[in-house]
């Protein structure tokens, strides 16, 4: 893991917890979804978004930010410019307001976090057969049928 990018998992409550080996820190939460490389409101703006399916204003993300804690709409506001900043968001202008919405899916960051990590490994085979062996049987059977499918466009 890439020292200095935090990982962060959202939706509060939360708290933060260190590995026993020191290695990260990452921010643990009842949802536990894992957005690598945001901050905390960034990663909950993110997934609200993601979750929405659909762009949306800054006032709608307070809003619903602020049925779990206060947050200040400045903070948004800037903090959503940030994500545009950083090619997370793409924006354009209704009225007075900015509409925001992912570049992309929930599932094509995840799977673009994932060839990132697979590629730090010094040892991509072993990385790879501990995840899989980590996987659940349904999870393991997705596996095998999109390796099937994929071996029958390449034969």
């Amino acid at each position: 893991m890439d020292e200095g990018v935090p990982v962060a998992l959202v939706n509060a409550p939360a708290a933060w917890v260190l590995p026993a080996d020191g290695s990260a820190l990452w921010w643990r939460t009842e949802r536990s979804v894992v957005v690598r490389g945001f901050g905390q409101l960034e990663a909950e703006i993110m997934e609200r978004l993601w979750d929405w399916g659909r762009p949306a204003t800054v006032r709608e993300v307070v809003d619903d930010l602020n049925l779990t804690r206060p947050v200040a709409y400045t903070t948004v506001n800037t903090v959503a410019d940030v994500l545009f900043q950083k090619g997370w968001l793409r924006r354009y202008k209704a009225g007075r307001a900015w509409i925001y919405e992912p570049v992309c899916s929930r599932e094509a960051y995840t799977a673009s976090l994932m060839r990132e990590v697979l590629a730090e490994s010094s040892d991509q085979q072993a990385a790879l057969m501990l995840f899989v062996e980590g996987m659940d049987e349904g999870q393991a059977r997705v596996l095998r049928e999109l390796l099937e499918r994929d071996t029958g466009r390449h034969a």
